[in-house]
């Protein structure tokens, strides 16, 4: 893709991009042109469009995928459905068996489904923070 530019056009309402390579901008910036030309002259400027080298070989974009399988609160669920909490467990514990049952959550996001079951009264707790320990209420 080293021949591919991009131009932006900035109009009050919004902004189009075009990307590709450098004929394919050259034609549909040609096309904007007359369309611009036809805008009441408060919304026009003075400066000309260009077209700038696409450097996407240097600058990656994040991909981003949806997020698939079960949810932590769904799995926490299955923990205390299976008397997982019988005995008094940390964040971390918890976090550790679902990791050996090859899934993956930060911890923030396993001490928060923790929290919410603790406040939902379907665990104890005691301690506070990193000491604090979830039970089962049963």
């Amino acid at each position: 893709m080293t021949g591919d530019v991009k131009a932006l056009i900035n109009l009050k309402d919004g902004t189009i991009q075009l990307e590709g390579p450098q004929e394919f901008v050259e034609k549909y910036l040609d096309q904007y042109k007359q369309l611009i030309v036809g805008l009441p002259t408060a919304h026009k400027t003075s400066k000309t469009a260009e077209t700038i080298p696409i450097e996407s070989d240097k600058t990656p974009k994040r991909k981003t995928r949806a997020k698939s399988g079960p949810t932590c609160t769904q799995k926490v669920q299955e923990l205390l459905d299976e008397a997982y909490f019988k005995q008094p467990k940390t964040r971390e514990d918890v976090q550790n068996e679902l990791l050996n049952r090859g899934l993956r959550f930060s911890s923030s996001e396993v001490s928060a489904r923790l929290i919410n079951f603790f406040n939902s009264g379907k665990l104890k707790r005691t301690g506070t923070g990193k000491n604090a320990q979830y039970y089962s209420n049963v």
